[in-house]
């Protein structure tokens, strides 16, 4: 792996599908001997992120949250590029099929999530007959990467193939991390991790790649990893508490960057469940909003606060990972989200609508 020097440049976006052109487009062949390496990349993926869920004001015409802390994406908003008018489809697969194969639904045939014809729905208009799951026929932005030497790896969230075997040997993904057919992140306790025959598992809709990364808090893992990116939350309450999916795909990120040592860059496809419901934080993320009164009138969910805080520390400690092993200036990243905020967890306010609808919300 290559070591550059320290600093952190980032590209940045709540929802842009031109991010998908620009990453493709940058990276179809190796340099010629004699010219600068080709950058890794590291994709951030939120799931039903509100357009002005984050606190700062870079892609939201201003319009952040003062109720929500999200200050590493910020940062990373600050030191990159932010879009600020671009678009998204209106829920997840769709999105994900058309970023992943830089088609429209039409051409990829994932127009929605249960397809157009929604809800045993009447009307004489009848939608084309829907799937979500990218055609195996069809050239990814993973296969795109491998062919240009890239050693690529998903995480989290794929909710755009047949099966999860598909990520690996159709999709252009040299390894998964807990990414299927599934697109919530529902099991026996949503995302927490459970016992099973004794071992601490995430279920099967997260793996069984990121049960190694299942086992409960314990104090040094605490100090190392929460504790340098608390805000007003107390990690050392976790102690012996079960592991959070988002810190434990957090954990599988920084392993692969720990392991990966061969000379060719690197393609990362982090695809975080938050902030899908069901809403479960982690408990001292939650705790440190409980009570302290929001003055936001659009954003006052303690619960969705801590989810998306604790995304926010995630996605930092990644960052911080890749600067710290000094390539941080070869290293191209992007935030990203599917689409619009979920009506009642949060609010895309001063835009209209919502998550699966065609307002601009």
């Amino acid at each position: 792996m290559r070591r550059d020097s320290k600093k952190k440049p980032g590209l940045f976006s709540t929802a842009s599908l031109l991010l998908c052109s620009c990453a493709a487009s940058a990276f179809l062949t190796l340099p010629a001997r004699g010219q600068a390496e080709p950058p890794n990349v590291i994709l951030f993926f939120a799931d039903d992120l509100g357009w002005s869920d984050l606190s700062g004001g870079n892609t939201n015409y201003g319009n952040g949250s003062t109720f929500y802390r999200t200050p590493n994406i910020d940062e990373l908003a600050t030191q990159g590029l932010s879009f600020s008018s671009a678009y998204a489809q209106q829920n997840c697969s769709p999105t994900r099929s058309a970023l992943l194969t830089g088609q429209y639904a039409p051409t990829n045939g994932n127009h929605n999530v249960d397809g157009l014809n929604r809800a045993g729905s009447t009307t004489l208009l009848r939608g084309p007959s829907d799937g979500e799951g990218i055609p195996g026929s069809t050239i990814t932005l993973g296969e795109t990467l491998q062919n240009a030497g890239y050693t690529t790896a998903h995480f989290g969230k794929f909710h755009s193939t047949d099966s999860a075997g598909q990520i690996i040997s159709q999709h252009g993904f040299d390894y998964n991390y807990g990414g299927g057919t599934s697109g919530s992140p529902g099991s026996r306790t949503p995302y927490f991790a459970y016992q099973n025959n004794g071992n601490w598992v995430f279920g099967d809709r997260h793996g069984p790649q990121l049960d190694a990364y299942a086992d409960p808090y314990t104090q040094s893992y605490i100090d190392t990893n929460l504790v340098p990116y608390a805000t007003t939350n107390n990690p050392n309450s976790l102690l012996g508490t079960p592991k959070h999916l988002t810190d434990a795909m957090a954990d599988a990120a920084i392993d692969f960057i720990a392991n990966e040592t061969s000379d060719e860059p690197f393609f990362m496809h982090i695809a975080f469940n938050a902030v899908h419901t069901q809403i479960n934080a982690r408990p001292d993320l939650e705790s440190a909003y409980n009570g302290s009164g929001s003055t936001d009138s659009r954003h006052d969910s303690e619960a969705y606060a801590g989810l998306l805080e604790g995304m926010d520390q995630a996605i930092g400690r990644v960052v911080d990972y890749v600067d710290s092993q000094g390539f941080g200036e070869n290293t191209l990243i992007l935030f990203y989200s599917d689409n619009g905020g979920h009506e009642g967890p949060t609010e895309n306010s001063p835009l209209r609508g919502r998550k699966g609808t065609l307002r601009e919300g």
